[in-house]
């Protein structure tokens, strides 16, 4: 996307794997439970192996302009401290995160309202929005908009729009918000 000034935004929509077992024949048939626990296994791979395939492309980003601006938000199925997560932000923790680390924004809301999803009764923060450091120093605010957000355990088939709460984040660019 082209900035106010020729700046470009990268911008990268994920949908990780959901963490849900993959589907894994064995000597037992498919729903045994060695079945389920290679399936878990090769499902969390999976997961993450998309993230790994997004940061290296992140990194091409950034090898081409350093100071690029970048944004990477979906749903990773998984939460901040999950591998996919961590693949993502380019580091684990403030030590290690350089100038290439990406900086979590929904970190940014206040506890009581940080999750986009309500699991069996439990909020949890699986959707995420990461920009690159060029792109946080314009950031204004955050808001996950998760009131009302319906249970994804009790939710009535068909289910109708998202189980999801949306994450809005406001940027100031070179005399522009958008």
């Amino acid at each position: 996307i082209d900035l106010p000034g020729g700046v470009p935004l990268h911008v990268l929509n994920l949908h990780l794997r959901a963490p849900r077992p993959a589907p894994v024949v064995t000597a037992r048939g498919t729903g045994s439970s060695k079945s389920q626990i290679e399936g878990q296994f090769v499902a969390a791979q999976k997961r993450e192996g998309q993230a790994l395939e997004a940061r290296l492309f992140i990194e091409t980003l950034f090898d081409a302009d350093p100071d690029a601006s970048i944004a990477v938000c979906g749903d990773f199925n998984a939460d901040a401290h999950d591998a996919p997560t961590r693949l993502l932000r380019g580091g684990d923790n403030e030590r290690q995160q350089g100038p290439r680390a990406l900086v979590p924004l929904e970190a940014r809301v206040e506890p009581m309202r940080r999750y986009s999803v309500l699991h069996a009764g439990s909020p949890r923060l699986i959707d995420h929005i990461l920009v690159s450091p060029a792109l946080a120093a314009g950031w204004r605010e955050t808001v996950i908009l998760n009131d009302g957000l319906q249970d994804e355990v009790d939710a009535p088939d068909p289910i109708i729009g998202s189980l999801h709460a949306p994450i809005v984040v406001k940027f100031v660019v070179p005399s522009t918000i958008f």
